[in-house]
C-alpha cells in the first residue's frame, strides 16, 4: 500500500452502475480523493467508463482491481445481493470499503461484512450522504426548540417508476434487491429517525407492503416505536411521485425538511415553526439556512481522511449501518406478517 506521504486517497470502483457516475464525479471535486480505477465484468464497459470519467486504469474483473496494491479504498455500487461477498474480499485485500445502501440483504450478512472489516482494520461505511452534511447537525441543534423531546417524525421517500423500470430494473428483482423499496428508499427514512433520536434505535416496528413486484415490496408504510416514546412513520414507494420530505414534531413546534435525502439547493434550508398555545393563533415560522460542502463530497472527504490514516477507523459508521439494517430486517419481517408488531433488540449507535 502507498505510504503516509501519498497526498490523495486512491479509489477503485467495482461496477459501472449509474450511481457510480455521480459518485466518481464527486471524487474529482473532493479533497484528498482521487478516482483511479474502474472494474467491470465487461471490459468494453470498463474502458468506456475509464475514458468518460478520466480514470487511470480499467479492469475486466473485480478480483483484478482488488489485487491492485496502489489503491487505498473501493466504492461498491453493486446490487445488494453482492455486497457481502465483495466487501469481505475487499477487506481481506486491505481496502477500505464505501458500500452503497442498503448495506446487505440481512443482519447476518451485514454482521459478516462488519466483522471482516474490523478484523482487517479497514473502514466500512454505507453510502447515506445526508448524515455528512452540516444541515443534519443544524437540525439536531434546533430540536430543543420543539420541546422537551421529539414525539413524532413523519417522512416520505418515493419516485414513480416507468413500465420499463418494473420490467427490468434490478430494484424489483428478488435475486438482486430482495428488500425492494424498503431497502432502497426506506433505508433513508429509518436512518433519519435514528439520527434524530440521538442514536437510539427502535424497540419495535410495524410495516405493511401494499404492493409487490416479483415478490419484493414496492409500496410500503412503516411505523417505528422508540423506547423514549417517540413514534416515526414513513411511506416509501416506487409507484408515487418524487418526494423526500420529513416533518419532526414536538409539543412546542415543528421542523420541516423538503429534501432530506439529497439537498436540492446550495443553502440546504429547513423550516422551524414554533407553535402558539392558542388554537387559532398564528405560529412563528423561520427559514434556517445550513450551507456547507455538498453532502457526497463531504462523505468522500471524511472517508478518504480515514483511509489515508489521517483520522482513525471509526466504528460508529458500521454501527449506524447495523442499527439501520436491524430495523429494515424487522420491517421486512412485519411486512411478511401483514403488519404484525416485531420486537427488536434495543441498540444504540
Amino acid at each position: 500500500m502507498p505510504g503516509e506521504s501519498t497526498p490523495s486517497c486512491r479509489w477503485g470502483i467495482l461496477g459501472t452502475a449509474r450511481i457510480a457516475r455521480k459518485t466518481v464525479s464527486a471524487m474529482h471535486d473532493a479533497a484528498r480523493t482521487e478516482p483511479v480505477a474502474i472494474a467491470s465484468r465487461d471490459m468494453t464497459r470498463a474502458d468506456a467508463f475509464r475514458t468518460q470519467h478520466q480514470l487511470e486504469r480499467s479492469f475486466g474483473s473485480y478480483e483484478a482491481l482488488l489485487a491492485d496494491p496502489s489503491l487505498h479504498a473501493v466504492y461498491l455500487p453493486l446490487p445488494t445481493s453482492l455486497h457481502r461477498d465483495w466487501t469481505i474480499r475487499a477487506a481481506e485485500s486491505g481496502k477500505h470499503v464505501l458500500c452503497e445502501k442498503p448495506l446487505a440483504p440481512s443482519v447476518a450478512d451485514a454482521t459478516a461484512m462488519i466483522d471482516a472489516c474490523a478484523a482487517n482494520n479497514v473502514q466500512l461505511m454505507d453510502g447515506v450522504t445526508f448524515v455528512h452534511h452540516a444541515r443534519l447537525r443544524a437540525i439536531q441543534s434546533h430540536l430543543p426548540e420543539l420541546g422537551d423531546h421529539v414525539g413524532y417524525i413523519a417522512s416520505a421517500h418515493s419516485f414513480r417508476g416507468t413500465a420499463t423500470f418494473f420490467e427490468s430494473n434490478i430494484r424489483v428483482s428478488a435475486s438482486t434487491e430482495p428488500l425492494g423499496a424498503i431497502g432502497d428508499l426506506g433505508w433513508y427514512n429509518v436512518r433519519l429517525s435514528i439520527e434524530l433520536a440521538d442514536g437510539v434505535c427502535p424497540e419495535a416496528v410495524r410495516c405493511v407492503a401494499h404492493h409487490r413486484v416479483n415478490g419484493v415490496p414496492t409500496h410500503a408504510t412503516a411505523e417505528l416505536l422508540f423506547p423514549t416514546g417517540m413514534v416515526s412513520t414513513f411511506h416509501c414507494s416506487f409507484h408515487h411521485p418524487r418526494r423526500q420530505w420529513a416533518e419532526v414534531c414536538g409539543e412546542c413546534g415543528v421542523l420541516r425538511i423538503n429534501d432530506f435525502v439529497h439537498n436540492t439547493a446550495p443553502d440546504a434550508a429547513f423550516e422551524l415553526e414554533t407553535a402558539a398555545t392558542e388554537i387559532n393563533a398564528a405560529p412563528t415560522t423561520q427559514k434556517i439556512l445550513a450551507p456547507g460542502t455538498p453532502e457526497v463530497v463531504q462523505m468522500l472527504e471524511t472517508f478518504s481522511s480515514i483511509a489515508l490514516g489521517h483520522t482513525p477507523v471509526d466504528p460508529a459508521w458500521p454501527r449506524a449501518s447495523l442499527c439501520t439494517q436491524v430495523v429494515v430486517d424487522g420491517l421486512m419481517c412485519s411486512a411478511e406478517s401483514d403488519g404484525a408488531r416485531v420486537e427488536l433488540p434495543i441498540r444504540r449507535v
